[in-house]
C-alpha cells in the first residue's frame, strides 16, 4: 500500500465571476502522483501551477469544502478519498499551509500546539510531554505564552511545523514551508526530512541547496500533470542566473536613521545605530526569525513608532514616500476584484489592463481567490501604480520564482525607487548592492567577507 495514490486526477475551480454554471480553466490534466511510505519526494512547480491546490485535495479539503469539480481517484494510505471524511484523516496527513494565517486559530503559542491534541482525545501527559517537545525543536519554548499574533512570519511557520510535529501524522505535506525559515531553521528542518521516517511530499517554487541530498525522488508539476525526474534536473528547471541590480545614483535622494532603539514587549530589543537607503540603489536586510526586521521597516515606513532616534523624514511623510509591501500580502488587499484594487489607490488615468499584463493578472479576478503568488503579484501591483520613491519588500520571494522576484523589483525600480529587500534567501540578497544584517539584536551594515 502507497502512502499516496493520486490517479488521472482532473480538477478546476468554479468561476463565481458569472451567475450560470461556469467553471475555469483545468488545474490539472490527468494527475499521477504516487509516494510510497517512507518517502520523501520535492515537486518543483511555477507559482500558480497548482502545488496548493493539490496538498488540499489530498487532505481533502477540496473539493468538499472549497468547491470545484474532480475527477480520478485519490487515496490516502489506502483510503479512498470520495467517501473518507477529512477528520478520519487526522492521524494521517497533517500539512503546513504556504500561508500560516490559514492555519492558525488559537491565541497563544502553546495553545496552537495543544489544540490538534486535545480533539484527537489524548491523554493530558502524553499531550504535555508532546507540546514540549515540538515547542522545543523548533526554537519556540521560551514564547509558549506570548500570543500568536505577535509571532514573526518565520516563527508562525515554526509553530505550524511543531503543531504537525506534536500530531506525528504518517504524511507531512510542505507548502512552500522552508520559505520564511531563516538559515538555522531551514536546517533543522532539512535535518528532520532526512531522518524521519514519515512520509514527506514537498512542493516548492524554487531550488534551495539546502534540500539538496534529503529527498528521494523528483517531480516537476507542470501543464496540469506532474513528471518524474532526477534531483539534478528539479534544481535546474527553476534555477537561473540573474543579475544583482546596478545602482543609479542619477535621482537625488535618501532615506537615513540614526541611533534607533526598537523593542516590541519581552520579544526582542533592537539597536540600529545607522541605516541610509538612497534613490536607485538596491539593499538587502538579512536576520533570524524574530529578531527585529519586520518592525524595523513598520518603523522606517512611519507605521510604528521607536523608543529613541531619529529619521530624515518625519513620521507623517514616511507613508507617503516609502512603500511597504508586507510579508503577508492579504493585510493589504480588501476589494473585491484584481481592477477594484488597482483602481482604488489614486490610479486615475493610469493603466490598469497594462499594469495587469505586466504583473500576470486578470483584472477581472477576484480578489480573495487568487492564489498566494497571485495575490503577492497584486500587492506589488498596487504600489507599481503609486510609483513611490522607496519600496521595502518584506520577503516578497515567498512563493514566488526567483525570475518573478527580480522582474518584480525592476519594475518597481524603474523610476530609480530605493529599495529594500527584507529576505532569507542568499541568492536573492545578493541582488543587491549593499547589505544590513541584524546580529545580537544589532542592525549593520555587511561587508563583503560577511
Amino acid at each position: 500500500m502507497n502512502a499516496i495514490e493520486v490517479r488521472n486526477l482532473k480538477f478546476k475551480y468554479k468561476d463565481y465571476r458569472k451567475d450560470s454554471e461556469a467553471w475555469y480553466e483545468p488545474v490539472f490534466l490527468g494527475l499521477d502522483l504516487v509516494v510510497g511510505c517512507g518517502e520523501h519526494m520535492m515537486i518543483m512547480g511555477k507559482a500558480e501551477s497548482g502545488k496548493t491546490t493539490l496538498c488540499r485535495i489530498l487532505t481533502g479539503s477540496v473539493p468538499k469544502y472549497l468547491g470545484g469539480k474532480l475527477e480520478g481517484s485519490v487515496a490516502i494510505n489506502g483510503k479512498d478519498l470520495s467517501v473518507t471524511q477529512t477528520w478520519d484523516l487526522v492521524n494521517d496527513v497533517a500539512i503546513v499551509a504556504q500561508n500560516s494565517e490559514e492555519q492558525l486559530v488559537c491565541s497563544s503559542v502553546e495553545d496552537e500546539a495543544a489544540f490538534p491534541l486535545q480533539m484527537m482525545g489524548q491523554q493530558r501527559d502524553k499531550m504535555v510531554h508532546s507540546v514540549d517537545a515540538a515547542l522545543s525543536q523548533f526554537g519556540l519554548e521560551s514564547r509558549r505564552l506570548q500570543s500568536v499574533e505577535s509571532l514573526s512570519g518565520g516563527e508562525k511557520k515554526r509553530l505550524l511545523l511543531a503543531v504537525t510535529k506534536a500530531i506525528g501524522p504518517g504524511i507531512c505535506l510542505l507548502d512552500e514551508t522552508f520559505d520564511e525559515l531563516d538559515q538555522t531553521y531551514k536546517s533543522i528542518l532539512a535535518d528532520w526530512i532526512r531522518s524521519t521516517d514519515r512520509t514527506v511530499l514537498l512542493l516548492c517554487s524554487r531550488p534551495l541547496e539546502i534540500c539538496r541530498g534529503i529527498f528521494d525522488s523528483f517531480g516537476i508539476l507542470e501543464d496540469g500533470v506532474i513528471r518524474s525526474c532526477t534531483e539534478e534536473k528539479a534544481f535546474e528547471t527553476r534555477l537561473s542566473s540573474l543579475p544583482p541590480f546596478a545602482t543609479d545614483l542619477s535621482q537625488a535622494g535618501a532615506i537615513t536613521a540614526r541611533d534607533l532603539e526598537i523593542a516590541k514587549g519581552g520579544e526582542f530589543h533592537l539597536m540600529v545605530p545607522s541605516f541610509e537607503l538612497r534613490r536607485g540603489e538596491v539593499v538587502s536586510l538579512s536576520g533570524a526569525n524574530g529578531s527585529g526586521k519586520s518592525s524595523f521597516a513598520r518603523a522606517l515606513s512611519g507605521l510604528d513608532d521607536v523608543l529613541k532616534g531619529q529619521f530624515s523624514l518625519e513620521k507623517k511623510q514616511r507613508p507617503v514616500e516609502i512603500g511597504y509591501l508586507f510579508q503577508n500580502p492579504d493585510f493589504q488587499i480588501f476589494l473585491t476584484t484584481v481592477r477594484d484594487e488597482l483602481e482604488y489607490p489614486n490610479a486615475k488615468g493610469k493603466d490598469i489592463d497594462g499594469t495587469c499584463s505586466l504583473f500576470g493578472l486578470n483584472p477581472d479576478g477576484i480578489a480573495s481567490i487568487l492564489s498566494y503568488p497571485e495575490r503577492k503579484k497584486l500587492q506589488a501591483a498596487v504600489y507599481y501604480l503609486l510609483d513611490r520613491p522607496y519600496y521595502i519588500l518584506d520577503e516578497m520571494e515567498s512563493a514566488l520564482e526567483y525570475e518573478d522576484c527580480h522582474r518584480i523589483i525592476g519594475l518597481l525600480r524603474r523610476h530609480g525607487a530605493g529599495v529594500l529587500i527584507i529576505t532569507h534567501d542568499s541568492r536573492i540578497a545578493a541582488w543587491a548592492s549593499r547589505r544590513y544584517v541584524i546580529e545580537d539584536c544589532v542592525m549593520k551594515e555587511a561587508s563583503d567577507e560577511h
